[in-house]
């Protein structure tokens, strides 16, 4: 009688960022012939599959903040090295600006920053122009852009 001979093979690889640093803790994910398995990369961004059946795979490599990355019929009929770079996961962003026409104005109800001084506060204001301007400025607040004023 012959026995049968199981030949194993195996996949290794490091992952690394668009900077070329190790990414640790990235978790691989290969779906082949036999079953499903998954890894972990170490703290040198590497990972290992020492004991596959050769066949044809799905491996997919997923790691918090890059984009996940999916290969497919990668074939391993011998020992392979897959070494991948992961790139870095962008967010969409909405932003939504709502038209506010006729709320902002020059009249007071219409003036978002508005300050209404009654008959006590304008007489406590000086009768000098100069210390009038100046304390009307200190009211207003600075100016935008340099030297305020």
């Amino acid at each position: 009688m012959f026995a049968s001979l199981l030949i194993l093979v195996s996949l290794r690889g490091t992952i690394t960022d668009p900077s070329g640093a190790l990414v640790s803790g990235a978790s691989i994910q290969l779906r082949g012939p036999a079953r499903e398995q998954r890894a972990k990369t170490d703290s040198t961004g590497r990972y290992s599959f020492p004991e596959l059946t050769p066949g044809n795979y799905q491996v997919r490599i997923t790691a918090k903040g890059f984009s996940v990355v999916q290969k497919k019929d990668v074939e391993i009929q011998q020992p392979r090295i897959l070494d991948v770079q992961l790139a870095i996961h962008g967010e969409a962003q909405v932003v939504t600006v709502e038209d506010e026409l006729g709320r902002v104005g020059a009249t007071a109800d219409a003036n978002g920053s508005r300050m209404v001084l009654r008959e006590r506060q304008l007489a406590a204001l000086s009768d000098d122009p100069e210390e009038l301007a100046l304390q009307l400025q200190a009211l207003a607040g600075p100016a935008p852009g340099p030297g305020g004023g």
